[in-house]
This record gives C-alpha cells, sequence and structure tokens, in this order.
C-alpha cells in the first residue's frame, strides 16, 4: 500500500519499471488536519468499507469489486450502513434501498 506522499514514487515506479501500485491512498484536511482518508483502486475496484471501525479512516476500507445490488437493495454490508437513506460515508455513491417498514 502506498500513500498519497509517496505519489511521485509510485508514479516512477510504474512508468520506469511498469509496476503499478495496487491502491493508493487519498487524504482529505479541514484547517491544514486529515480528516478523512480513503484507498484509491484501480479500476474496476472500488473501495469497500469493511463494516467496522471509522468511516473516515482508509485502514478500514479495502479494494474489491462494487458490491452486487439485487432488486434495488444493496449487498448487506453496504445497506448495513445506511441510516434514513442515506449512506453514512456520504461520498461512496451508493444509493440506500427503502428499508421493508418504510
Amino acid at each position: 500500500m502506498r500513500s498519497a506522499g509517496n505519489l511521485r514514487d509510485a508514479i516512477a515506479q510504474w512508468v520506469e519499471h511498469g509496476v503499478a501500485p495496487d491502491q493508493m491512498i487519498a487524504s482529505h484536511s479541514t484547517g491544514g488536519v486529515v480528516d478523512r482518508t480513503r484507498p484509491l483502486c484501480p479500476y474496476p475496484k472500488v473501495a469497500n468499507y469493511i463494516g467496522t471501525g471509522s468511516i473516515n479512516d482508509a485502514a478500514n476500507f479495502v479494494c474489491g469489486p462494487e458490491p452486487a445490488c439485487v432488486s434495488g437493495a444493496c449487498a448487506s454490508s453496504v445497506q448495513a450502513s445506511c441510516e434514513n437513506g442515506v449512506h453514512q460515508d456520504g461520498v461512496s455513491g451508493y444509493v440506500c434501498a427503502p428499508s421493508a417498514s418504510e
């Protein structure tokens, strides 16, 4: 795993030696303080939340296939992190299906 701080080294390895990074870590800062990190995964993989730990920490995500959705309801690992129809990480792009009680 490579960090965003090693971006130049990762690109150099890729261009000069054909070794593409398996993932890189991106970060978001507010007021100069890093408040969110996420893995950047090679297409077609996406960052999937493992279901435990902070959604603001890249260590709690793995690169893998996009979760399958069936009949508008996403896989349980995605649906479990939904609340009031909004995916709790706020940036994943997943749309939460209405619960059975709605």
